[in-house]
């Protein structure tokens, strides 16, 4: 079984300041499945680390008020692009994100 994780749950330091949000039950969870890690920020050529960001008015900002939100959508399109046609089960991904979490950042 497939299974998408965001890669700073299994340990990848892809965070924006440069660490990981290591989870062993994550890890644990999916041993011996087939994992796909995502990081839609690396994905869009995102630098490790890099500021921060934050949802406002539904649209990805730095703190400075710099728009992020083109370019952290084309990472999560890349990804959703590289992981279409997966026979995946499910996805594990790290809340407040802010390409990932839902509702809160």
């Amino acid at each position: 079984m497939k299974v998408i994780v965001s890669a700073c749950l299994l340990g990848v330091p892809c965070r924006y300041k440069g660490g990981a949000n290591t989870d062993k039950g994550v890890i644990s969870f999916v041993a011996g499945m087939d994992v796909i890690p995502v990081c839609p920020e690396v994905a869009a050529g995102m630098p490790i680390p890099r500021p921060p960001v934050e949802i406002l008015r539904g649209r990805i900002v730095r703190k400075d008020g710099t728009d992020m939100d083109e370019i952290y959508r084309a990472g999560a399109r890349k990804i959703m692009k590289e992981i279409e046609g997966e026979d995946s089960a499910f996805a594990i991904l790290k809340a407040r994100s802010p390409t990932r979490g839902v509702h809160e950042v």
